[in-house]
């Protein structure tokens, strides 16, 4: 589910067929899940996150559900702004827009890792579609052809090109002043990154995005202002 195609341009029908699995995914099952990570968070916030062993690749399939006290409609303009994002994601060394192709914005991510470990890059697609009437947002993301991603990005030394990504987000309103985010992620890091590593890598992150990211809700109003007065 959801990993059938790890490159590519998205479309319109790939965006619709993710929010459909997406929804219809019951995240409250566990079988065949292992669950990475339960916090519960203050006002009854909460991020819960399994994972599951992709067949044949020694990788795992995430999934997260995520339930916040804010509008969605907020946190679906906040998540996908990846120039902000750069001002309060401690993970982000850079992001920068390529291109556009086809209805997708064509993004390099450049992620620190740990030490000793190198910092992963990314050039991927990514596709947003919104529903208004259904108060659902969806951004669904995947590598650029692995042949064409040297033309978009050049690797650089010391950085680790990540060849293979996939990730859907879908956010949908649970009544006013509250949000629920549904996630599945998967891609392959490369190289050899113990288990005990990345498990233990995932319980740091989670956590201080979370926190770092609620940080920046509160403040993202004053960041628009800010950016608008600027402009003039």
């Amino acid at each position: 589910m959801l990993t059938t195609q790890l490159d590519g341009p998205l479309t319109t029908e790939d965006v619709l067929e993710a929010k459909a699995a997406i929804f219809n995914q019951d995240f409250s099952a566990s079988e065949g899940w292992e669950l990475v990570m339960d916090l519960k968070l203050k006002d009854g916030e909460e991020c819960i996150v399994h994972k599951r062993p992709v067949p044949a690749t020694g990788l795992s399939l995430f999934r997260a559900v995520t339930r916040v006290n804010v509008e969605c409609e907020k946190y679906y303009e906040c998540y996908k702004d990846n120039e902000y994002r750069k001002t309060w994601d401690s993970s982000v060394v850079d992001i920068s827009f390529l291109a556009e192709d086809a209805g997708n914005k064509i993004w390099h991510w450049i992620v620190k890792f740990p030490w000793p470990m190198s910092n992963r890059d990314y050039v991927y697609y990514q596709r947003t579609e919104a529903f208004p009437e259904e108060r659902v947002f969806v951004i669904s993301g995947r590598s650029v052809n692995r042949d064409l991603q040297s033309s978009y990005k050049p690797e650089q030394s010391g950085v680790v090109r990540v060849e293979q990504f996939v990730s859907t987000v879908a956010i949908r309103s649970l009544g006013p002043g509250k949000c629920e985010v549904l996630c599945f992620y998967f891609d392959d890091p490369k190289g050899s990154i113990p288990k005990v590593v990345v498990n233990y890598a995932t319980k740091q992150a989670f956590p201080s995005i979370l926190s770092n990211f609620s940080a920046a809700l509160n403040k993202y109003d004053d960041y628009l202002k800010k950016q608008q007065s600027e402009k003039k």
